[in-house]
């Protein structure tokens, strides 16, 4: 028997990214921006200064647990989205969405409904949800996180 590795972190990062792309083609989400996270979301100027891209949302890995299951290692691995909306009105449009945009709910919504036990074409569990909370909002601006789970199987040779 040979060592069998399960998929990388990016691997399943790329594809959870590409099962989202169907939120750019959905006319209620219109989503603009989606893509890996890369700090853009780090300090209030560059939140505020990102506003044109938004409807949005990045991925990210968040880390992982391991648990021993006989020659298997399962690895219990998390990704958030930060799902970002804006509203030229107010805060409670960029969470309800308007004329605008979709707000932030409706992003949240969309996602969970795309990836919600979902293998990303993948031989992995099935995604689940665990969290979903504020990030960050003011100035008519609201970014959420949702945060998602799955394990990935690494076999590996006896001692």
């Amino acid at each position: 028997m040979t060592d069998t590795p399960g998929y990388t972190i990016q691997q399943i990062e790329d594809a959870l990214v590409t099962r989202l792309k169907a939120l750019k083609r959905n006319d209620s989400i219109r989503l603009r921006t989606l893509g890996t996270y890369q700090g853009e979301l780090e300090t209030q100027e560059e939140v505020e200064g990102l506003t044109r891209l938004f409807p949005a949302i990045w991925a990210m890995y968040a880390g992982s647990s391991f648990a021993r299951h006989g020659s298997r290692r399962i690895e219990r691995m998390r990704f958030c989205l930060f799902a970002c909306a804006r509203s030229f009105r107010d805060e409670a449009g960029a969470r309800r969405g308007g004329a605008t945009g979709p707000g932030a709910y409706a992003i949240l919504a969309a996602a969970r409904d795309l990836l919600c036990g979902s293998r990303l074409g993948l031989s992995i569990e099935p995604l689940s949800p665990t969290r979903q909370e504020t990030a960050w909002f003011g100035k008519g601006i609201s970014v959420y996180v949702q945060e998602w789970e799955t394990a990935n199987f690494h076999l590996f040779e006896g001692d």
